[in-house]
């Protein structure tokens, strides 16, 4: 009984140490503190959610238990007990994934302990939060630019109901559309949407987006339809255009196109989606060819174009073109039409002249005319539509003279007109050798013919001159000599053209060598010298020496004259006759001198010296004798041949070799008129097909001279020249000229020069390659204005002071590509520019270049050239203008 006792005191006080928990409560982790019981606990469907059941002061910790409905999908923890404070906080888990069913469902957690008589428990229940089960946007039919209309949006099942947003890309349109909401059968939410759209252009091609989102947290989810707005827009501009302008023609304008030739015109339309449709209303009898529609997408709409290649003949004149563009955003049909100029070009265009025109093997054509002598120009364009206008320009220079113009009916066919134009001009030097060129404009089409003109020009000055002066005697003027002396005298005739013929009269009983007339070319004309050697004798004193000009200008001739002025003489004479050895003529006679060929002597070569005496007789002994007095050889002159003449010299000739060395070339090279330097081996040079290029080849520093030979493709036309040589220090320079005119093919022929010469064991040669050029044959300016042109054949355009105005300036079938550059007066800074090179289209080895200008008229430029348009390529001298006046 005592054991008993002590149990039951033990278990008493063991009794009185346990306590229930005094405090049960539920978090799910987002939401801290006590919960009343029955709370409700936001969790969002398909996500896992972690519940808590917590018994906090129990001892010994109470259990735990969930009570879970079914269908709930849960996962539950191991509790844990923590000792806090002589007692335990206990925690059970559970980790629920819930679904829209859910939704209001308890879940219960009971406590049990041994002191409690009936169990605790807490409770909770869910509400479910998730997004609609769908969410569809209606998809309208056909969205038009402008044109209202209205797109329904709905988002099913969700809780709590949805919102709904609108958005065209990034922008928001909520505010456009209306908004209600429904509770379904199973207490969840339909909400639908209808936004009233507007659809405008710009908005082609966004996303248009109806988005749900759930209205307690519009951040963490949403569901999202979209479609792309596809909106039609009807056509905004319909134009006609060609390439001859860049700007388009307005309705009913008359288009300029040549007969027999193709011109391609194109109807184009912009801004429409989809593509608009074309269509061409063309005169059955009208030779066309039709091209298929192409459309282009530019930005959000497309460009649609079609082709109509014309080839109209002279009957298709003033007929009508129409294109017509339809599109179902249209109620009416767009419609735009050109009527057909259909112009005729010259058939022939004929210049004749006053003096007749030669024509050579190369069809070029020349006329000879007289400096400041009228001369009479007519040119003449057959069978145009309409009249030709015709112009007169020689190089560059168009103010030539007065000129005056007639139209007259073609006798052939009366719907065609005949133009003549005569001009009058007064030739000038400046003229000479320059292309005088009749150029008749008839409407858009252009020609010309050209004939080369020959200036004949009188000398300007006749002069006499010395080698000893060094400047020229006044006419009747005295010239002082020594009797006995050799003495050369030159007359000069400067600026003729051709040559003028120099003559010399020289009285009977002076001592006188006539030499050949020499003629150069300079500043286009000539300076002809023809120089005498003269040995006067003291009986030629007061002798008048004249010279005597004559040429095709002259209506008489010209002359000039010096009077002799003769001082006595020596009988002994020193002459060099050759680089190094010097020779003396002792003689007896009157008067002796030594002639001397202008030679250089060359070691184991023959050298002639002559030695001339007067007065004339039968028989004179003469003695030769070097500088240190040695007798060379003594020579007996009998005067044979002579001794029947009065006043002939006799003649002594004494062959002397001479101890100079002969000497190799040193330098072989090739020039012309555009280099000073020698071309290098195998280099290009530039000429222009059909022009005359003169060519040098060269050599230096050669004793004897070298020998220099051309190597020319036999193919091409060349015009050879015989080899000059000229004495320079002690040792000759020799050239060689051959003139080419060459034809296209010609490109790239190889032109070889070769020296020889005895001390060479291998010829010198040089060699350079042709690079033909072909000049343009036509550069055209138009401008997207009117141009008009005086019967004067001066273009003039009206423009609008800082209104921007194109000009196109086209280079047509050059060799290489020309390079177009714009002026006016002395402003090269214009506006912007482009440019493009094609392929011509008649001939595939030319090019064709096209640079467009677009220029801001200023009131300076008033009644000043308009943009010149000029072009050059590799050749400076090629460079072409063009230009008009405007206003």
């Amino acid at each position: 009984m005592a054991i008993c006792a002590k149990v039951l005191v033990f278990l008493a006080a063991i009794i009185s140490k346990s306590a229930p928990p005094y405090r049960i409560i539920i978090t799910d982790g987002i939401l801290r503190g006590y919960t009343p019981n029955n709370a409700s606990v936001t969790v969002k469907a398909r996500q896992q959610h972690d519940i808590t059941c917590e018994a906090y002061g129990a001892r010994p910790p109470a259990v735990l238990e969930w009570h879970i409905p079914d269908g709930v999908t849960v996962v539950l923890q191991k509790q844990s007990d923590v000792v806090q404070d002589n007692s335990y906080v206990s925690l059970k888990a559970v980790t629920i994934t819930p679904s829209r069913n859910d939704q209001g469902k308890s879940l219960y957690c009971v406590v049990s302990h041994p002191v409690l008589q009936n169990n605790l428990q807490h409770s909770v229940h869910l509400n479910v939060q998730g997004p609609p089960d769908n969410v569809k946007m209606t998809t309208p039919d056909d969205l038009r630019d402008g044109i209202e209309t209205n797109v329904t949006c709905t988002a099913v099942n969700g809780y709590p109901a949805p919102l709904i947003h609108w958005y065209i890309g990034s922008t928001n349109v909520t505010q456009d559309s209306s908004f209600k909401t429904s509770v379904n059968e199973i207490g969840r939410y339909d909400a639908e949407s209808t936004l009233t759209l507007i659809p405008k252009r710009i908005d082609h091609g966004k996303p248009l987006i109806c988005q749900a989102v759930q209205p307690t947290t519009p951040s963490i989810w949403s569901v999202n339809d979209s479609i792309v707005l596809n909106i039609s827009f009807e056509p905004r501009l319909l134009s006609i255009t060609d390439g001859l302008t860049q700007n388009r023609y307005k309705y009913g304008s008359s288009v300029s196109i040549t007969s027999g030739q193709i011109h391609n015109l194109t109807c184009s339309v912009q801004g429409a989606r989809p593509p608009a449709e074309l269509e061409w209303h063309i005169p059955e009898e009208v030779q066309i060819r039709l091209e298929d529609q192409y459309n282009g997408v530019s930005g959000d709409a497309y460009t649609s174009q079609t082709v109509v290649s014309v080839t109209p003949s002279r009957n298709d004149d003033g007929k009508i073109f129409r294109c017509v563009a339809s599109h179902r955003e249209l109620d009416n049909e767009l419609q735009l039409f050109i009527q057909l100029d259909v112009q005729v070009p010259p058939s022939d265009l004929e210049l004749t002249a006053y003096g007749s025109i030669a024509s050579n093997a190369t069809e070029t054509r020349s006329v000879i005319i007289f400096e400041d002598s009228a001369t009479s120009f007519t040119c003449k364009s057959v069978g145009s539509r309409p009249k030709a206008l015709i112009s007169w320009t020689i190089g560059s220079e168009d103010d030539l003279g007065s000129t005056t113009s007639t139209s007259t009916t073609n006798e052939a066919d009366q719907g065609l007109r005949d133009t003549k134009s005569t001009l009058e001009m007064i030739p000038r030097r400046r003229h000479h050798n320059k292309l005088l060129r009749c150029v008749a404009c008839a409407g858009i089409n252009q020609s010309h013919t050209e004939v080369r003109v020959i200036v004949f020009a009188p000398p300007n000055r006749i002069l006499i001159t010395d080698e000893r002066s060094g400047g020229y005697y006044t006419n009747n003027a005295d010239m002082t000599v020594t009797a006995g002396e050799l003495y050369t005298i030159t007359c000069v005739a400067f600026g003729a053209r051709p040559p003028a013929i120099l003559e010399w009269r020289i009285p009977d009983d002076v001592t006188v060598v006539l030499q050949n007339q020499s003629d150069v070319a300079q500043s286009n004309s000539f300076i002809s010298r023809k120089a005498i050697t003269i040995t006067p004798s003291t009986n030629a004193r007061g002798k008048n020496l004249r010279c005597v000009a004559s040429h095709p200008e002259l209506p008489s001739s010209r002359q000039s004259s010096v009077y002799l002025k003769v001082q006595g003489s020596s009988t002994y004479n020193t002459i060099r006759a050759g680089s190094s050895t010097y020779n003396t003529l002792n003689a007896t006679s009157m008067s002796t001198r030594i002639w001397n060929p202008e030679v250089i002597p060359v070691f184991g070569e023959n050298i002639t010296l002559v030695c001339i005496y007067t007065p004339p007789s039968t028989s004179r002994l003469l003695s030769w004798r070097n500088v240190d007095g040695i007798l060379l050889a003594i020579d007996t002159c009998q005067g044979v041949g002579y001794s029947n003449k009065q006043n002939v010299p006799d003649v002594s000739k004494y062959s002397l070799r001479v101890d100079s060395s002969s000497a190799e070339p040193t330098l072989l090279s090739i020039t012309d008129g555009r280099t000073e330097n020698g071309y290098k081996y195998e280099e290009s040079v530039s000429i222009t097909y059909g022009r005359t290029h003169n060519l040098t080849c060269s050599v230096e520093g050669a004793r004897p001279p070298a020998e220099l030979e051309w190597h020319v493709p036999e193919e091409v036309e060349v015009q050879m020249e015989d080899q000059y040589n000229v004495v320079h220090v002690d040792a000759y320079t020799s050239r060689r000229v051959v003139s080419v005119t060459p034809s296209r093919d010609d490109d790239g022929k190889i032109f070889r020069c070769m020296a020889s010469h005895r001390e060479l064991d291998n010829k010198l040669r040089s060699t350079i390659r042709l690079h033909v050029q072909v000049s343009p044959r036509n550069l055209r300016l138009t401008t997207s204005d009117p141009m008009t042109i005086d019967e004067a054949g001066t273009r003039s355009v009206i423009v609008f002071e800082d209104s921007a105005t194109s000009f196109t300036c086209k280079s047509t079938g050059s060799r290489p590509k020309a390079v177009v550059s714009w002026i006016i007066g002395s402003d090269d800074d214009l506006g912007s520019t482009a440019s493009m090179s094609t392929l011509n289209q008649t001939d595939q080895g030319l090019r064709d270049t096209k640079s467009t200008l677009q220029f801001n008229p200023k009131e300076e430029a008033s009644q000043s050239t308009s943009p010149m348009c000029g072009l050059g390529w590799y050749k400076p001298e090629s460079n072409r203008s063009e230009g008009y006046r405007i206003w």
